[in-house]
């Protein structure tokens, strides 16, 4: 039997939640996103101009841990306009979180690898990249 619309409400639209350590930081419990909050994120870099992407990008981590991060009752740690000041913790301590957010709430690294994308060399359909040469195939 296929699940019905009201079926799948009842359980995709609970919050999920994770409890994580950090080895030198401490423990934390981070929420799950909803399609909107998500799509927000996402937003901020897919559709930034050039002038304003790289801080869009830069911003993209310390964003995630604000919209995520939650105390044991499920309230937000951060608000919206405290993530500048996550943008200013250790990386070590962002990278970690982000990996944990990243797992729980299935979000990917490869809106911010776009750019490498943009950057990296073309090949024709007789070439292959390897390294930094185009080398032929043919």
């Amino acid at each position: 039997m296929l699940t019905s619309k009201y079926a799948l409400a009842e359980v995709a639209g609970e919050r999920r939640y994770h409890t994580f350590v950090i080895q030198g930081y401490g423990t934390f419990r981070i929420r799950s996103l909803t399609e909107g909050e998500r799509a927000e994120l996402e937003y901020a870099i897919v559709y930034a101009d050039d002038k304003d992407r790289s801080q869009a990008v830069k911003m993209h981590k310390a964003r995630t841990i604000a919209m995520t991060f939650v105390d044991s009752d499920g309230l937000r740690l951060y608000e919206d306009n405290e993530a500048s000041q996550i943008a200013g913790y250790d990386s070590r301590f962002t990278a970690a979180a982000y990996d944990e957010i990243e797992k729980h709430i299935g979000i990917s690294s490869i809106l911010l690898d776009d750019d490498a994308e943009k950057n990296s060399k073309a090949t024709g359909e007789d070439e292959q990249l390897i390294g930094s040469q185009v080398v032929s195939v043919a």
